[in-house]
């Protein structure tokens, strides 16, 4: 068959044209959709067609000065996992790589690294380091899960050039002596290969290999010993992912092959520092509000994520129809969002300040013009709060609580209900909330330092304020290229906050020969780097009180259901009773606020869509949780849906549907959970022999499919006994 070559268009987009180069397909894939997929020998395949892609490169100051192909390349490994070894372990049996329209297929190693070479050879790959520089020419072939490939193949790649790790086995790009530069497609897109892939023709087939069969490579077999319908997937997981690439790269008129972020919140990074560059004052205020390693410190102690908590009083009862009635579900719209575009932040430098003695009782006062950081002691304290879900996260309470009090220390599954005395660091809003919500003998106040409160760059909140109209402005139109793009915009708005929250006293990683070797430099020489580099622009406290204001709006949502509360998550509340006046008196402010700072967006109607709003949610029939993140609901009474941490959704809903709520108790096994166990093994290049195949293999990762057992604390169950008791809460058919 006659094949395409690839040139720029005058749009700057690639384009295709037929070539003079011919192949024929080493065999055909009868797809589910009729399909008859052509797959390619490597060994004789003419990559000459790739030659007149273009290329691009990033511009101005950049260590990266290599020439990358304008190219779609994906790359995926099969593998089989033998469990009953003395010590578990994997090798890989297939894998398939894909340029643009052309898909490969090998079952070995030294295939792998025979196609590497001729990608080499042909295209004229290569990178070097000249003096801290990359210099070359270079294809990015992406990985959607380059965590578990790169295990597998970093003894058959080559030579790595300054590879960028973010964690152990988490590398982001690896770049490769024979000018293959690999990166990661998850971190490009945070979606599963599923999602990406949705709208794109050879999208993830549902349904997956059989992983529980040993498989090896069957060398007298062009299909590897596999069913068509197998190599279906296999195909569509590499011609997906690289579809979905070029999607991503022709909608993209900001970013090239060279200029792509590493990573989902890059894109938010880029077009915020971008915006904030074209005025000066931004940069200044940036720099005169550094932290030193105190203040830095104590915004990491500070510093606490969404309020994720169920009421002591209904866990582990099944609420609904049965007893208490219709369970109600609100959601804040986009809160983090609307926290960055309408709320006050610290936008002066820290100082310290001497709190009077009227201190705590002028906060709310104070706090309408500053911000605070508060570390302080609290004595003999004790919830008191409306409505069962007390605030101060054990995590965040560093007290060193000596052993004769342990016992009076009653916690409420990571929060503390009551306790002798807890250290803490806060910000005025959560201290606000706390003294609302805790009696207490004494507040001994450490240390404070405040900052002048104001609204965060507008440079800053344009760029957000863009991303949700767009959002907006998409949102209910179904053609597919409208999705995508409204699908876009919410990622990018998500990811606002995201970029905010990095911290700067991350543990760097070196991989020396197959080892992870941390490197923890002094805080003081990684605050400097922070404040000196140029991609520099955004203050690590803003990230405090975007979190803190968030945690205040779903307080005052909590505050309205009260006692009927059940249940929370970061930005919805699920609840009982009717309380449709209340949210919407609280809608009309926050309405209000969101017109005021340009938090709003219009769909294509001109119907009006406020930031920060409680929407609601379809009613539920039937609830029941066991603590944060393990809830299960019902819509219509009969089928279930499952969020349960460490089980996959989907089969979660599947065993409880069929086993029904009380099954969903302490102690009850779930034998498949979509839960894996993952061994890691170093090793050498080396063959081994299973069930009479040699095979090359090196460091790889056992993965067994692991059972979940729910379990809840003795702990925790006596807290809940000790709630019902106190409230005397056996009633209405609810026990």
């Amino acid at each position: 068959m006659l094949l395409s070559s690839y040139s720029r268009s005058k749009d700057g987009k690639l384009q295709k044209f037929p070539s003079l180069f011919e192949a024929t397909p080493l065999f055909t894939i009868d797809m589910p959709d009729g399909e008859k997929a052509p797959v390619f020998d490597f060994k004789n395949f003419p990559f000459e067609i790739f030659k007149t892609a273009p290329t691009c490169s990033k511009r101005g100051k950049t260590i990266d000065k290599v020439s990358y192909y304008d190219l779609a390349v994906s790359f995926d490994i099969e593998t089989t996992t033998i469990e009953d070894a003395e010590k578990p372990f994997a090798f890989m049996y297939q894998w398939q790589y894909c340029i643009e329209d052309y898909v490969f297929m090998g079952k070995t190693w030294e295939e792998f690294m025979q196609l590497n070479a001729k990608l080499t050879e042909v295209l004229n790959l290569h990178i070097e380091n000249s003096d801290g520089r990359l210099y070359g020419c270079s294809i990015v072939c992406y990985v959607h899960n380059l965590s578990f490939e790169f295990t597998f193949a970093y003894s058959f790649i080559g030579e790595m050039i300054n590879p960028l790790f973010t964690d152990v086995y988490a590398p982001l790009v690896i770049p490769t002596a024979g000018g293959i530069t690999y990166k990661c497609a998850y971190r490009l897109t945070n979606k599963s290969l599923d999602a990406f892939t949705k709208d794109v023709p050879h999208h993830k087939l549902k349904g997956d290999l059989d992983y529980t069969k040993t498989r090896t490579p069957v060398f007298d077999d062009v299909k590897n010993g596999l069913t068509d319908l197998e190599l279906a997937y296999c195909y569509n997981d590499v011609k997906g992912l690289s579809e979905a690439l070029r999607k991503r790269f022709d909608s993209d008129d900001k970013y090239n092959i060279a200029t792509i972020p590493l990573t989902s919140t890059g894109y938010v990074r880029k077009d915020c520092r971008n915006s904030m560059r074209k005025n000066p004052k931004c940069k200044a205020n940036f720099q005169s509000t550094r932290l030193t390693p105190h203040l830095y410190e104590l915004c990491r102690l500070g510093f606490r994520g969404g309020n994720t908590h169920s009421n002591a009083k209904y866990t582990g009862v099944t609420v609904g129809i049965n007893n208490v009635g219709i369970i109600h579900h609100v959601d804040l719209t986009s809160s983090y969002p609307y926290q960055i575009m309408c709320k006050g932040f610290p936008i002066t430098a820290f100082q310290k300040y001497d709190p009077q003695p009227d201190f705590l009782s002028r906060l709310k006062t104070l706090s309408e013009r500053w911000c605070f950081l508060i570390k302080f002691k609290i004595y003999d304290f004790e919830y008191c709060g409306k409505y069962g879900v007390p605030y101060i996260a054990k995590a965040k309470t560093f007290t060193r609580i000596e052993d004769g009090d342990n016992g009076k220390i009653k916690e409420d599954n990571g929060r503390i209900y009551s306790a002798p005395v807890g250290m803490l660091v806060m910000t005025e809003i959560d201290m606000l909330i706390l003294l609302k919500n805790y009696r207490y003998s004494k507040i001994e106040i450490i240390e404070v330092y405040r900052s002048r409160k104001g609204l965060l760059p507008y440079e800053l909140r344009r760029v957000c304020q863009q991303y949700y109209k767009k959002k907006c402005e998409l949102s209910g139109i179904k053609d597919p290229v409208i999705l995508y793009e409204r699908a876009r915009s919410k990622e990018l708005l998500n990811a606002c906050y995201g970029l905010m929250c990095m911290r700067i006293d991350r543990i760097e990683y070196k991989f020396v020969n197959g080892e992870y070797i941390p490197t923890k430099r002094p805080l003081e020489d990684m605050l400097n780097e922070f404040y000196e580099a140029d991609s520099s622009f955004l203050p690590y406290q803003w990230a405090l009180w975007v979190t803190a204001h968030a945690r205040a709006d779903l307080d005052k949502g909590c505050e309205i259901v009260g006692k009927n509360l059940l249940y929370i998550d970061t930005d919805s509340i699920f609840y009982f009773g009717d309380f449709e006046k209340e949210f919407d008196e609280l809608n009309r402010e926050i309405r209000a606020t969101a017109l005021k700072y340009g938090a709003v967006g219009y769909n294509s109607k001109g119907d009006e869509f406020p930031c920060g709003v409680w929407s609601t949610e379809d009613d539920i029939k039937l609830f029941r949780t066991l603590g944060a993140k393990k809830y299960l609901l019902s819509v219509d009474g009969e089928h279930i849906e499952s969020t349960i941490s460490g089980v996959n959704k989907q089969i979660g809903a599947e065993y409880f549907t069929e086993h029904g709520f009380e099954a969903f108790t302490n102690e009850t096994v779930i034998p498949v959970s979509g839960k894996v166990s993952a061994h890691y093994n170093k090793e050498e290049p080396h063959y081994i022999n299973v069930n009479g195949v040699k095979i090359l293999t090196a460091s790889n990762i056992a993965l067994i499919s692991a059972s979940y057992t729910i379990n809840i604390k003795k702990d925790y169950k006596d807290f809940i006994e000790y709630i019902r008791k106190s409230l005397n809460f056996y009633y209405k058919g609810v026990k």
